[in-house]
């Protein structure tokens, strides 16, 4: 008998395995929070030479739109001021070493613009003016960089809606 009871005991516990060879990073929630509710939209994630791993995204959580950027540094995860209490529609960071930067895009009327924003260590600034990515209902996604000089590069912006898309670098 205890053999049986045994052979189910190791059989339930495989069943309940969801996620073999994967474990959570900090605490299993990045808000500290397990609520259903509080997920995340359009997010990115990126990794600074020190090891520092930090997470970018759009958040609706009690009906407040919004930014975030959280940073693990290899204990815990801190959320860092909020960059925009604004609606997006995709978010892009980027980190090197202590640059952090946070693209994402938004609906204005019919267009969709992209906009990039920098941390200074305790605050966000926009970085230069918004970009037209498309029309509502037209390609609009882009992707954000830095180059290996740290310049903000984006890839996707249009000269107007329906328009070839080309890359802009900030040039301060």
């Amino acid at each position: 008998m205890k053999k049986l009871y045994l052979v189910f005991i190791l059989s339930l516990s495989a069943s309940f395995s969801f996620a073999q060879n994967w474990q959570f990073v900090g605490i299993p929630h990045i808000h500290q929070n397990p609520n259903y509710l509080d997920y995340f939209y359009f997010y990115d994630l990126e990794i600074n030479s020190a090891g520092d791993v930090f997470a970018g995204y759009y958040d609706t959580y009690s009906g407040t739109n919004k930014l975030n950027f959280v940073k693990y540094d290899g204990t815990s995860w801190a959320l860092l001021s909020t960059p925009a209490t604004v609606t997006a529609n995709g978010v892009d960071i980027e980190v090197q070493d202590n640059n952090y930067y946070l693209a994402y895009s938004r609906v204005v009327g019919s267009a969709v613009y992209g906009y990039v924003l920098n941390y200074d260590g305790s605050s966000w600034t926009e970085v230069g003016d918004s970009l037209l990515l498309g029309s509502v209902g037209g390609g609009w996604s882009f992707e954000f960089l830095l180059d290996n000089n740290g310049v903000p590069t984006m890839l996707g912006v249009v000269a107007a809606a329906g328009a070839d898309k080309e890359m802009h670098q900030y040039t301060g």
